[in-house]
C-alpha cells in the first residue's frame, strides 16, 4: 500500500501508473507526543510571560546561515529560541555571540534536543525548513511558521509550500533580507489571530493510528 496526506500525492502516484486500489489518503503520521500538553520549560524562567517568543530551527544538522537570521532579529521586540542541531561550530557561534552581547535574557542556544514539542509549545512563530515532519508537528500543535526557501525547495516540500499559501497557516521567505518584515508583520496582533485560527479550524488529527488500524486489518 501507498499511503499519502493528500489528494495531490495520490495523483501524482497516479500518473506513475501504480493501481488506485493500492493508494490510501490518511494524514501524516508523528509521534504521539506532540498530541500532548506540554508545560511552561525552567530554563525559559527569566523569559516575559507576555512576550511573543520566536524559535529559530536551524535543522538537526544545524544550517550556517542561520546565524545572519539570528543576528537580524535579535534587536527585536521579542524573545528567541534557538536550535543549532548537531552543529558544534553554529552553537558556539551563536552562543559567544549572545554572551559578548549580554542578550541571554531575551535568547536561548541550544545544540540538538530531543523534546522539540516542549520548545514548540513555548513560542508563538517557528521559523524552519519545509520538512514533512515539522510541518505536521507545527499542525498538530497550532503553531503557525515562517518557512524558509531561500535555497529553493526540494520536490517533496513543494506541495508543503503551497498549502502553507493557500491556507494561510504561515509565511514563506525566499531572501534573508526578507525575514525581518515579514515576521513583523505576522506577528501584528491580527495577522498572527487569522494565522493561529487557520491553523486550528484545520483541526489536523495525527494519522499515526489509522494507518496502523488500516494496515493490520489487511493482515
Amino acid at each position: 500500500k501507498y499511503f499519502c496526506a493528500n489528494e495531490s500525492v495520490k495523483q501524482l502516484l497516479l500518473r506513475t501508473q501504480i493501481d488506485e486500489k493500492n493508494i490510501v489518503t490518511m494524514n501524516y503520521p508523528i509521534q504521539n507526543k506532540f498530541e500532548k500538553q506540554h508545560k511552561r520549560l525552567k530554563s525559559y524562567e527569566d523569559f516575559i510571560v507576555n512576550k511573543k517568543t520566536i524559535l529559530i530551527n536551524s535543522g538537526s544538522n544545524g544550517t550556517n546561515y542561520y546565524f545572519d537570521i539570528l543576528q537580524k532579529l535579535i534587536y527585536h521586540d521579542f524573545q528567541i529560541i534557538f536550535i543549532a542541531g548537531k552543529n558544534k561550530l553554529l552553537f558556539n557561534k551563536c552562543n559567544q555571540f549572545i554572551q559578548k552581547n549580554q542578550l541571554s535574557y531575551k535568547c536561548k542556544i541550544y545544540e540538538y534536543v530531543d523534546n522539540i514539542e516542549d520548545i514548540i509549545s513555548n513560542v508563538d512563530i517557528v521559523i524552519t525548513k519545509a520538512g514533512a515532519n515539522t510541518f505536521f508537528e507545527l499542525l498538530q500543535m497550532n503553531t503557525p511558521m515562517l518557512i524558509d526557501s531561500t535555497q529553493g525547495t526540494v520536490y517533496q516540500e513543494k506541495g508543503i509550500k503551497n498549502y502553507i499559501e493557500e491556507q494561510k497557516i504561515g509565511m514563506v521567505f525566499y531572501d534573508l533580507s526578507e525575514v525581518e518584515e515579514i515576521l513583523e508583520n505576522m506577528l501584528e496582533y491580527k495577522n498572527y489571530t487569522k494565522y493561529f485560527l487557520n491553523i486550528q479550524n484545520l483541526n489536523y488529527k495525527n494519522g499515526s493510528r489509522e494507518i496502523i488500524d488500516n494496515i493490520t486489518k489487511g493482515v
